[in-house]
């Protein structure tokens, strides 16, 4: 197998081609995989070589390079729409739920759901740890109140799979709610060592543009006057503070909570995106049994703050969402695929991926071996322009590797955004009067 010219994962991190997550930490018998945060804020295995034996099944289960024949078996005849066998657009009814959600807080009320029937010991997933620097780390929830303190996107790398090991080991029985890096890595597990099926009974997806550099959390806290080392809290979106989606916000040591424009973080995105979320397909995690996202292009004017889209793809997940549905712990209204994927924008991108796959074979030495594989199932031939744009990108995440200290990173983050400001849009009407309604009614 392909999988296997790497004797162990720093062939895939040196590549570029490491989507941090854990996967290989946690099939690492000798455990000589550490995590670590590099200078440009991305989260890469590192290798203890005093202990690493070269047995190969870090890059084995290592998605980033390869999808591996049994798993590829499995990618859609539309890989990036995947299966689709229902969709909903709705919200949770419990106020401490929603209101703490980033959307309509469907993927909890799904977990906790979960919780409650006993079907689940608790959930694989993500949080902001207490300690300073702020950053998103991998945990295991096992109550409602712990469910609560991972609501809210985190848009950091966070090697998720890392925990499985110890909960395997403890014959657990879990959900997982991941991005489609930790979907597909947790597919390879799968065909490598089946018996993480036993341990893994539902994977709730989040729809996942790209993340961010961990160190965009710092660079936010500065722009709003903080110290990243004495903030203890932070939200990429709080609804709460202006209105849906919602803004920045951070709490200050003293318990201040300052606010920072959705605009600073939608300037700033492709700044500190990885390069290796440039080359992912999977936007739609169409490997998950239940996908959560926000509703883009949907009507929601009657959900004052915010719904959550849901697409059901596996029998398992069919089940599990009549199952909420019914316990009438949601609200949810079913709308069609086309009405979901339209808003979506699934055209844009596979066109977008097409170019990106195509600048990254002409810059990088070794891409992802089913790149021609998607390319052709996509049959989508990307324009100059397209192109052009995909360059510019590519060379900026370049830039971020590159980046020799956080000073030097910061600084380029500075200039970068002032150039955004000279040549960006002004605020529209409709933004305004949204501003002035919310401020109103608050």
């Amino acid at each position: 197998m392909a999988d296997m010219h790497f004797k162990n994962i720093e062939g895939i991190v040196s590549n570029n081609l490491c989507h941090s997550c854990g996967a290989c930490s946690a099939v690492c018998q000798p455990l000589a995989i550490s995590f670590a945060e590099q200078v440009s804020g991305l989260v890469v295995p590192t290798v203890d070589k005093s202990r690493c034996n070269n047995c190969g099944l870090c890059s084995r289960v290592c998605p980033g390079f390869s999808l591996g024949e049994k798993f590829q078996e499995k990618v859609p005849r539309d890989p990036f729409e995947g299966n689709i066998k229902s969709c909903y657009v709705g919200r949770v009814f419990d106020s401490e739920i929603y209101n703490n959600s980033q959307s309509g807080g469907i993927a909890t009320a799904l977990l906790v759901h979960l919780l409650n029937t006993k079907q689940i010991d608790g959930v694989l997933c993500v949080r902001m740890h207490s300690n300073t620097p702020l950053r998103a780390e991998a945990f295991f929830a096992t109550s409602r109140e712990e469910l609560l303190s991972a609501q809210k996107s985190k848009y950091s790398p966070v090697p998720l799979l890392s925990l499985l090991r110890s909960l395997h080991k403890e014959k657990k029985k879990i959900a997982m709610v991941g991005l489609s890096c930790h979907v597909h890595g947790i597919n390879k597990l799968y065909d490598v060592f089946p018996d993480f099926k036993k341990t893994v009974l539902f994977v709730v997806g989040l729809v996942c543009e790209r993340v961010m550099s961990s160190k965009a959390i710092d660079f936010f806290i500065r722009q709003g006057g903080g110290d990243p080392e004495k903030a203890i809290g932070f939200d990429f979106k709080n609804k709460l503070k202006m209105f849906y989606p919602g803004n920045i916000c951070f709490k200050t040591i003293d318990l201040e909570e300052r606010t920072l424009p959705a605009s600073l973080r939608e300037k700033l995105k492709d700044f500190f995106t990885p390069p290796r979320c440039r080359i992912c397909f999977d936007k739609m995690n169409v490997f998950a049994d239940v996908v959560v996202s926000d509703p883009h292009g949907i009507d929601i004017q009657h959900y004052e703050n915010g719904a959550s889209a849901v697409v059901v793809r596996t029998s398992r997940g069919e089940h599990l969402v009549s199952e909420v549905m019914r316990s009438e712990m949601v609200n949810l209204e079913t709308i069609s695929a086309q009405e979901y994927l339209s808003g979506q924008k699934i055209e844009k991108k596979k066109s977008e991926w097409s170019a990106f796959s195509s600048v990254w074979k002409s810059q990088f030495d070794m891409s992802p071996d089913y790149v021609d594989y998607i390319n052709a199932s996509i049959g989508i031939e990307c324009n100059k322009k397209a192109v052009n744009k995909a360059k510019k990108n590519l060379d900026l995440a370049i830039s971020l590797l590159q980046t020799q200290s956080v000073p030097e990173l910061f600084e380029s983050a500075s200039n970068y955004l002032d150039s955004k400001k000279s040549s960006g849009k002004p605020d529209t009407l409709m933004r305004r009067l949204k501003r002035f309604f919310h401020d109103y009614r608050n």
